[in-house]
């Protein structure tokens, strides 16, 4: 029997979503996909320099040092949520060029404008097919694509015969077509123009009739193109403009939606397996994970920034999928893999009622909190009864399982100390070094400050959307599970070091190895006003400990693993602010929220205003991102630093993310 959650409202919302022309093949960023029939327009180039060809793009590459294949650097500009407008820059091999799309009545327009270019212009190609088996045909005729598709009902498609739903689109070019050189890596239909100035492509739904008599030779018109050249400009000016206008009551962070409007829509791509929509950390970490790779934590974040962004449908599927991977057991896992393989050993910090009801919040609507509540219910009872200390503070584990598939994360660190580390979304922290683990209970012998403040939140987003639905089944469960695990936080308190520090279950000793979670203790609503006061003045603003320039530091300053500044060795992430900073808002910390939206936005802006990068981790020494290749450079939950600057400004209302 399926455990996937689905509802009326959410299969209705995905027909309505999954229309019109989208980004959402992993596999490039300059691949157009009309949906649902998944007609793909790519663009590609050749250059005649060296005689590389560019088929796919995706955002943060590395450099290739051998120079046998020169990878692309791309510069994401905007991308509306609605694919109403897209822009991104590229340059690659000495080229630089811009490609800005704009859609109208259900019709695509792609605009290219080299911007830098060779001795010999380079070879520009927009390559027709459709994806992931679906049913269609493309001919080209006349310089023209003309595509016939087969599929569910969508914008843009036309009724014939027995009700039989297809749709049809002419492609055409706003330059005369290259005959000259075919020799390019292309499995179908193609159209190539020299890439000597501005050229643009627009794909308009035509004919069921005419579509027929293309595929059997009938000749096709040529497009007036420079009218269309300049129609197009036009258009695409409009469609920006009505984009930034959108910003307009966000005034000076403007930027900072813009920014995370980019890394949301870019990052989201279509897995044809399950028929979803979902917003993969980044295209690099999917390519290599089966098609897309969905991690626990990240992606309900994903969720509650597309509802800061105002887009719902994007929203709710992220917080509807992610929930869906969940394993037999209970638990939403550590990562799902476009290849079926999950992390059933481990889970990942318990975000995902909390998030679920900052989105409720935005948008008021009921039905997806009765959707998703049993099932987040759940999650909260695996860990209550597999990842708790007698003390009622939780712990991190791993659980053995069997190897299913051979992949190296079903042995690599299963139930062991490197998989309970994993399951806390920190991989190397510090924290958890020559910390022993307990086969028998499958867990650290450490209770964890940031996993029992987290769960204490879950316990009460659980009952506040308890009561947005007026299901009162687990209230007194939860209450109970609540006090005890602020019972067990009581006993983390460290009077002689001033905070909340994660204590072993063996030896009863405080482990004084320091990060931002510690701060989530004051999730706790036990916590008293002199213990506040004395984890911000001795911890907060300690400079030997987490305060300076660049903030926060994924372990203190004063620790010995601070200056090897590798991924959770110091280096600053966006979730660790994000989540600090709700923790402080909650004990009313007005002053220090301030401060540490300002240092977020100083940290984010530097590497987006330099690089367009949305980093996975910066250094927190000197505020770079792209100084480590562990640091993805397009990874969506870098955006987060947004939503701290957005609801500290509040520039059109309240965002409510409280618990």
């Amino acid at each position: 029997m399926s455990r996937r959650l689905t509802s009326p409202e959410y299969e209705a919302l995905k027909q309505t979503y999954f229309s019109g022309w989208k980004t959402w093949n992993v596999n490039s960023v300059f691949s157009y996909v009309h949906m649902p029939d998944a007609l793909s327009l790519r663009i590609s180039v050749k250059e005649y320099q060296s005689g590389h060809y560019l088929a796919d793009s995706l955002i943060g590459q590395f450099p290739d040092t051998t120079g046998l294949n020169p990878k692309e650097v791309l510069y994401p500009g905007d991308h509306a949520l609605d694919d109403s407008y897209t822009a991104m820059k590229a340059s690659w091999c000495g080229l630089e060029f811009t490609v800005e799309t704009a859609q109208e009545d259900g019709d695509l327009y792609v605009m290219v404008m080299p911007e830098k270019g060779q001795v010999k212009p380079a070879l520009l190609v927009l390559e027709a097919g459709h994806l992931w088996n679906r049913a269609g045909s493309v001919v080209r005729r006349d310089g023209c694509l003309v595509s016939l598709s087969g599929g569910k009902p969508a914008d843009g498609q036309i009724r014939s015969g027995d009700a039989v739903q297809q749709c049809a689109y002419k492609i055409s070019c706003t330059k005369s077509v290259c005959e000259e050189d075919v020799n390019v890596p292309c499995m179908g239909p193609f159209l190539a123009v020299l890439l000597d100035g501005p050229v643009a492509f627009r794909a308009e739904k035509t004919a069921l009739e005419d579509a027929l008599s293309a595929a059997h030779g009938a000749p096709q018109d040529k497009p007036d193109g420079e009218r269309d050249l300049q129609w197009i400009a036009d258009l695409i000016i409009r469609k920006k403009a009505a984009l930034e206008k959108k910003r307009e009551p966000y005034g000076s962070i403007g930027w900072m939606m813009q920014a995370m409007e980019c890394a949301i829509a870019w990052d989201t791509v279509f897995d044809p397996n399950h028929n979803r929509v979902v917003s993969p950390v980044s295209r690099l970490w999917s390519i290599r994970s089966g098609g897309y790779v969905l991690f626990c934590w990240d992606n309900y974040f994903a969720g509650l920034m597309a509802a800061v962004c105002g887009c719902r449908e994007l929203a709710y599927s992220n917080l509807i999928e992610i929930t869906n991977e969940r394993t037999g057991k209970g638990f939403v896992p550590n990562f799902a893999w476009g290849t079926g393989q999950k992390s059933e050993d481990r889970s990942q910090p318990p975000v995902g009622a909390s998030m679920l009801l900052g989105v409720w919040r935005i948008f008021r609507e009921d039905w997806i909190v009765k959707l998703l509540f049993p099932a987040l219910v759940e999650w909260n009872t695996w860990f209550w009864n597999h990842r708790r200390a007698e003390s009622g503070a939780l712990c991190w584990g791993s659980d053995p399982i069997p190897v299913q598939y051979g992949n190296i994360w079903e042995i690599d660190g299963v139930n062991e100390r490197y998989g309970a580390a994993l399951e806390s979304g920190l991989d190397n922290s510090p924290m958890y070094d020559d910390i022993p683990f307990n086969r028998k209970t499958h867990m650290l012998e450490l209770e964890d400050a940031g996993l029992t403040g987290l769960f204490i939140r879950d316990c009460d987003a659980l009952l506040a959307l308890s009561e947005i639905i007026e299901d009162f089944t687990y209230v007194e469960e939860l209450k109970a599970r609540k006090a005890k695990a602020q019972e067990g936080l009581a006993g983390m308190w460290d009077d002689q070091t001033g905070f909340f520090c994660n204590r072993r279950t063996d030896t009863g000793e405080f482990s004084h190895r320091l990060s931002p979670t510690n701060f989530y203790a004051l999730y706790s609503d036990q916590v008293s006003a002199d213990q506040v006061e004395r984890v911000i003045r001795d911890h907060y603003y300690n400079e030997s400990e987490f305060y300076g320039e660049w903030m926060l530091p994924s372990i203190a300053r004063c620790d010995p693993a601070f200056r090897d500044q590798d991924y959770w060795r110091g280096r600053v992430w966006a979730p660790l602010n994000f989540l600090t900073y709700l923790a402080l808002k909650k004990q009313g910390c007005s002053e220090v929220c301030a401060d540490l939206a300002e240092k977020s936005v100083r940290i984010f802006q530097k590497e987006w205003d330099e690089h367009r990068h949305v980093h996975e981790n910066y250094n927190s020494i000197t505020g770079e991102g792209c100084d480590a290749k562990n640091s993805d450079k397009f990874y969506h939950w870098g955006a987060l630093m947004s939503v701290i600057a957005l609801m500290e400004a509040e520039p059109a209302g309240d965002l409510d993310l409280s618990v």
